[in-house]
C-alpha cells in the first residue's frame, strides 16, 4: 500500500503487510471484531461483571476497544476490555450506585487490533 501524507502531518502507510498510522505509530497487522448480547446482573457498588467474546485470531496483549450500541446505566458504570488469545473479555464496573443493572441487551462488540 502506498504511503499517504495529510497536511496535518499524519500518515497512513503499509509496511510488511501491516497498516501504520502516524509517522512512527504502532503497526496493526489485523483488526478483528466479535459481538455478544450481554445483560449484566445487578451490580452492587464497586463490583464488576465480565463476559468473554470469541475473537478468533486475537493475540494476547493486543489493544482493544469495546462498544455498546444502546448503552444504559449512566455515568457510574465504566466499561473496559482486554484481549487474550482468541478472546476479548469485556467488563462492567458499577462505581457508586446501589444495586443496579446496566441492562445492555443490544449487542456489545469488541474490536481487537493485533500488533
Amino acid at each position: 500500500m502506498p504511503s499517504r501524507q495529510w497536511a496535518d502531518g499524519y500518515a497512513l502507510r503499509g509496511r510488511n503487510g501491516k497498516t501504520i498510522i502516524g509517522a512512527s505509530g504502532t503497526a496493526i497487522s489485523k483488526s478483528l471484531r466479535g459481538t455478544v448480547t450481554w445483560n449484566p446482573a445487578n451490580l452492587a457498588a464497586q463490583t464488576c461483571s465480565s463476559t468473554s467474546i470469541t475473537v478468533t485470531g486475537a493475540v494476547s496483549g493486543a489493544d482493544c476497544g469495546m462498544s455498546q450500541p444502546n448503552p444504559s446505566g449512566g455515568a457510574s458504570v465504566i466499561y473496559g476490555c482486554q484481549a487474550s488469545t482468541d478472546v476479548c473479555s469485556i467488563t462492567a464496573l458499577q462505581w457508586d450506585r446501589p444495586a443496579f443493572s446496566p441492562s445492555d441487551r443490544a449487542p456489545n462488540s469488541c474490536r481487537v487490533f493485533n500488533p
